[in-house]
């Protein structure tokens, strides 16, 4: 997935400008009323919202945001508004923050400044941006627009065409790009847009729209506008978070880690009475329970799976951790190479600006002596610098978030089954007597989610042992590392390097364990003497048979979802169980690609089980 800067200036007459595209970005008659004419007018807004619970819009060609700002504004205004709006746009050439607030219409000061100061790391994928307390979302692809339709997964009640003109760039406006919009239509869905070529209004009127020319704004004479009523059965796309004909009131969220947590939080915001139940004395008792873990993207030379993942799962996370400040130092952090070939690997992904070219805020290279500099001692070799990682207190944390939810939470009690009586799922102890009832649940209860969602599949437990160090023993390093293992010298002066990955019957002894950790310290600075280790943090990693996480609705149950299997990666992928999981049971736009969804979702390894 590529996507490049996009590029802006005025052009004489004072109106932004393409240089790309040789174009303007908007109407010369005044982008801000250019949008309330054609787009809100020519879709009935802000009638058509109101009353209703949301109103899902989906743009093509963000451009300067004009269109969403005159939205949000309106919306904002509205007393009658929905109770939700979510915005979808594309943009396979965004544009810097500075340029969405230098270039901005006049009317539209404040709230492009809003936009700019939120405004996520151009980098390919999907970013979410929340407003006025998340009844606002706007989900921005950074992507070429036919891939990005191809990754939609929900459906969408107006649709804003948009863009440059055809004649400048018609990619936009070519008639597979459109059909596969509109497949996305649901009955009643309406668009708008300036453009009355008649390429353009054929391919919507042959995916089911009834289109019409309609008086146009300032110099053009005509827009077209149309109505979602096929008279035929046209394709629609799979949709796999469509809207559901009710939402649960109510949730049991089994498991207290890092994915339980990041999930009762995101549900208890939506207004569901949640209900924790967990094993341990305490939340964050198992995996969860490590003092400090660090968080960062695993990059790839071919963007692959992990890599888009990990990359939008790290980005929720440093969303979600500004309103837990104190939890984390989320400052870079420094992966080093493991020897001379990974290195000539790395550097020779930025020479050919693969997989895309990386902006230095998010990940560049980093030489021994910047490493020297900051970390107090010289690696081996160098390697990347993560911008916007490093390391999460994980167990306080997740302990925060629970205590602030101020919500029931039942512990020391195992779920011996999940039984569905009566439209609600109630939870039993290994006695047999009931724990708890609600309308949905969600499985973050690590491999015991595979035996409670009653699915025939299987989940691995891999023991991890963390060194626990004196700080003496690292004096003078500040901070964290990673690369062969890793290392922490957190800033309340915990020490520790990690960790071991034991299967069930290759399990290691103590000393193995000591040793085989230490060995990654003098991997990573030769220079640092060596130590002794003063104990263990010990836990076992949930772990799917194909390394990626499980999560997503459970097939053949109703109101069942499962969060887990997250590895030694709980900390970037935990937010991504909770924002689908509420996309999905609310039938709302995805913080992630419908391919990475289907990648996650358990009946993946349904298949997997058949084949063994």
């Amino acid at each position: 997935m590529m996507i490049s800067s996009g590029k802006i200036q005025r052009d004489n007459r004072g109106c932004p400008y393409s240089p790309e595209f040789s174009d303007i970005y908007a109407s010369r008659d005044g982008a801000y009323q250019q949008a309330r004419f054609v787009f809100l007018g020519g879709c009935g807004l802000p009638e058509r919202w109101q009353g209703k619970d949301q109103f899902v819009i989906l743009e093509n060609g963000f451009g300067l945001g004009t269109n969403f700002l005159t939205v949000l504004r309106a919306w904002r205004e509205d007393p009658q508004r929905c109770e939700r709006l979510l915005y979808t746009a594309i943009e396979g050439f965004p544009l810097s923050a500075q340029d969405l607030e230098r270039y901005c219409s006049v009317e539209l000061k404040t709230e492009a400044k809003e936009l700019a100061e939120k405004w996520p790391v151009l980098t390919p994928g999907v970013h979410q941006i929340f407003f006025d307390e998340g009844k606002v979302v706007l989900t921005l692809y950074f992507s070429e627009a036919l891939q990005a339709a191809k990754q939609l997964a929900c459906s969408f009640d107006a649709f804003f065409p948009d863009g440059f003109s055809p004649k400048k760039n018609p990619a936009m406006w070519q008639p597979k790009l459109l059909k596969s919009l509109a497949a996305h239509a649901r009955e009643g869905s309406v668009l708008s847009t300036w453009c009355v070529a008649s390429d353009v209004r054929r391919s919507f009127m042959e995916s089911g729209f009834d289109v019409q020319k309609t008086v146009g704004f300032g110099h053009k004479s005509q827009m077209t506008v149309g109505r979602y009523a096929p008279r035929f059965s046209y394709r629609r796309a799979a949709l796999p978070f469509d809207r559901p004909k009710r939402v649960p009131r109510s949730v049991l969220v089994i498991g207290a880690g890092l994915a339980g947590a990041a999930a009762a939080e995101r549900l208890h915001a939506r207004g569901l009475n949640v209900t924790i139940i967990d094993t341990s004395f305490v939340p964050a008792g198992g995996a969860s329970a490590i003092r400090w873990g660090v968080a960062h993207a695993q990059p790839s030379a071919d963007d692959n799976f992990l890599f888009r993942l990990s990359r939008s799962g790290l980005f929720m996370l440093q969303d979600t951790l500004k309103r837990y400040p104190g939890y984390s130092e989320l400052n870079g952090l420094f992966q080093m190479a493991r020897d001379v070939e990974e290195l000539a690997r790395w550097q020779h992904w930025f020479e050919r600006g693969k997989p895309f070219h990386f902006p230095r805020t998010f990940l560049r290279l980093a030489d021994t002596e910047e490493v020297l500099e900051r970390l107090g001692y010289q690696p081996r070799f160098g390697g990347l610098m993560h911008g916007g990682a490093g390391i999460v207190s994980i167990a306080t944390w997740v302990r925060e978030r629970v205590n602030r939810l101020r919500t029931p939470v039942i512990l020391n009690m195992r779920v011996d089954r999940l039984e569905r009586q009566n439209g609600l799922w109630t939870a039993f102890d290994t006695f047999g007597a009931p724990i708890a009832s609600a309308e949905s649940a969600v499985l973050c209860a690590a491999h015991d989610s595979a035996r409670l969602s009653g699915l025939p599949i299987s989940l691995d437990q891999w023991k991890g042992r963390l060194t626990l160090l004196s700080p003496e023993a690292t004096a003078g390093f500040e901070g964290a590392v990673t690369g062969p293992g890793y290392l922490i010298h957190a800033p309340d002066g915990w020490c520790g390097i990690g960790a071991t990955y034991e299967s069930a019957d290759k399990q290691l002894e103590a000393a193995q364990a000591h040793s085989k950790n230490l060995s990654h310290m003098q991997g990573l600075f030769p220079q640092i003497p060596k130590a002794q280790g003063l104990g263990f943090y010990e836990g076992f990693r949930c772990v799917a048979s194909d390394r990626r996480p499980v999560i997503g609705k459970v097939p053949h149950a109703e109101d069942l979802y499962m969060s887990c299997a997250m590895g030694s990666r709980g900390s970037v992928f935990c937010e991504i169980g909770a924002r689908l999981i509420e996309a999905e049971m609310f039938g709302e736009p995805a913080p992630i690609e419908a391919d990475l969804i289907k990648g996650l979702q358990p009946e993946r390894l349904l298949s997997e089980e058949k084949n063994v």
